[in-house]
């Protein structure tokens, strides 16, 4: 009966979560159950074979941001996913150079050889973008690498087709694969709770109760919930950091600007009085942007 328990619990757990615990969307998908789930559902097939499936991570570090993808390699594709929150431009060419790493994983787990004369045969590629923002965006859509080209490049092209995976949206595909379905009721649930003015860490427990009640990967979420709380938490740690980042680049920016009108106008001759009250300027700020540029002070 104890073995029994554990397989069934195995099921839920994250296959290679230790790699990026630090997304949910990665954790949810690395169980290969799920992933295959995701492939049938943006392919419209109905796969079974869940013992044929690859699933390949890629992890990138800027600063504290983590960022994730997941790639799966099934039935001769390898299909890149990933989640985003945000509107980007520039997630062909990402995803591009993401699948050039899974590739090269793949070549070294098969053992193939790209310096032979003989042409080495290789999984066909597809990407998709899982788009769950809060900007209105159409239920399916397509990017293109050569958008990014300076100069056009005939015959050279990396497609990312774009699905919207907010809840309530593509309800064929969210039918289809009840784990992005259950992942985008939670997403809308913390979303909706923080709005109402939760606590995050209550927004993302009250999240995980509502799956759990309404059998929306129940047992995951009731297996996993600390590990959950704790990856959330850590989108938003990144979130409010890049927040930060973007508030400090405006101020210094409007520093910037100040300070190249301040000195403009103390070479015009302008009186220290005069620019401060003109500009918005402490007088102090005026004067020891004088004497950081060398600049006589006409009194």
């Amino acid at each position: 009966m104890a073995k029994r328990k554990r397989k069934g619990r195995s099921k839920q757990k994250a296959h290679g979560a230790r790699n990026h615990k630090d997304r949910l969307f990665c954790d949810i998908f690395s169980i290969k159950e799920n992933a295959l789930s995701l492939f049938n559902a943006a392919n419209g097939t109905d796969y079974a074979d869940v013992e044929a499936l690859e699933v390949y991570t890629i992890k990138e570090v800027l600063y504290i941001a983590m960022h994730n993808d997941l790639a799966v390699c099934f039935h001769d594709y390898i299909e890149l996913f990933e989640q985003q929150s945000t509107k980007s431009a520039n997630i062909p060419l990402r995803e591009f150079l993401y699948s050039a790493e899974v590739y090269d994983k793949w070549l070294v787990r098969n053992r193939k050889n790209v310096l032979g004369t003989k042409l080495v045969k290789i999984p066909a590629p597809k990407c998709f973008e899982l788009y769950n923002g809060l900007s209105e965006e159409p239920e399916m859509s397509e990017k293109r690498l050569s958008d990014a080209f300076e100069h056009p490049s005939p015959g050279y092209e990396w497609t990312v087709y774009v699905i919207n995976v907010n809840a309530g949206r593509n309800k064929k595909i969210m039918d289809k694969c009840m784990p992005l379905n259950a992942y985008a009721v939670f997403v809308q649930r913390v979303r909706g709770n923080i709005a109402a003015g939760m606590t995050l860490d209550r927004a993302i427990n009250e999240a995980v109760d509502y799956c759990i009640e309404h059998n929306l990967l129940a047992t995951y979420f009731a297996e996993n919930r600390g590990r959950v709380v704790k990856m959330v938490h850590t989108k938003y740690a990144v979130k409010i950091y890049e927040d930060a980042l973007r508030e400090e680049e405006r101020k210094n920016g409007r520093l910037e600007m100040l300070t190249d009108m301040i000195v403009s106008m103390l070479r015009r001759k302008r009186k220290p009085s005069y620019i401060a009250e003109e500009l918005e300027v402490t007088p102090e700020m005026v004067l020891s942007t004088a004497k950081k540029y060398n600049i006589s002070v006409v009194q």
